[in-house]
């Protein structure tokens, strides 16, 4: 199995619709697959289950040491094999006592006794360096990030590295780039194919050969609590994700070897 963060610390580069669909386009290929939201704005636990009240989330594993499976949600209309762990807007808070303590590696010591029952973990991150995205990258086996085919998008993606560079050195060593995938992607305007050709020369292999195509369907799933593969199955963007997560699968399991 593989932990996985979606990361960047721009926000607005689509990690929540990114994070939610390729966990559901996994779950195609039989792979069972829990969604973590670590980002107080809960939008991967909005997008999958509405506005539900909540009992047990994140911040109760968290702040109250309740056992994780207890917070683990099924995600009952989707396709099976899809779960995941909410997190409500008081996620914040767990944030600020967390910096306090300098206590970074509790994500990692939630996630150990859940790994065993999942083939993926999902990590839907902060838009922001907070101790919930280094904790979470802390946890990770290795990291997808997304990025719009817009300008700046290369320096936003290398102080993201600069900060996988940071966690290597210290508290997770084998922290892996899994790739980068273009997101929200308009070809019919020239900087957007000028920034895809500059990401595929600059990264080479770690840039993922699928791009997801930019649809106002994507967009409109989330208010129905639905996946894109559900709400418009016939859509380029979902056989964009469907695509992805073959060559997501197909990396972890050529990088680490826990992936079968």
């Amino acid at each position: 199995m593989a932990v996985i963060s979606i990361a960047n610390q721009k926000g607005g580069v689509g990690k929540t619709t990114l994070t939610v669909n390729l966990a559901a386009a996994l779950t195609q290929q039989n792979k069972k697959v829990l969604v973590v939201d670590t980002d107080p704005q809960g939008n991967a636990t909005t997008s999958l289950i509405g506005l539900e009240d909540l009992e047990t989330t994140l911040l109760e594993i968290v702040m109250d040491n309740i056992p994780p499976e207890e917070a683990v949600i099924t995600i009952e209309k989707s396709f099976g094999n899809m779960y995941l762990l909410p997190a409500p807007p008081e996620l914040a808070l767990a944030n600020i006592e967390i910096e306090g303590t300098g206590n970074l590696s509790y994500m990692k010591d939630i996630l150990e006794q859940l790994k065993h029952q999942f083939d993926y973990i999902l990590i839907d991150t902060p838009p922001s360096v907070s101790s919930l995205m280094l904790a979470s990258l802390i946890a990770s086996d290795g990291v997808i990030v997304p990025l719009q085919a817009e300008f700046l998008a290369l320096e936003g993606l290398s102080q993201m590295w600069k900060l996988m560079e940071t966690i290597r050195n210290g508290m997770n060593p084998f922290l892996e780039l899994i790739g980068v995938v273009i997101n929200m992607w308009d070809p019919r305007t020239i900087l957007a194919r000028q920034v895809l050709e500059e990401v595929k020369r600059v990264l080479g292999d770690k840039a993922f050969d699928i791009v997801i195509p930019r649809t106002v369907r994507v967009a409109e799933a989330p208010s129905h609590a639905l996946t894109l593969l559900e709400y418009a199955p016939e859509s380029k963007a979902t056989q964009a994700f469907l695509e992805l997560a073959n060559e997501v699968d197909s990396r972890c399991k050529a990088m680490f070897q826990e992936v079968k």
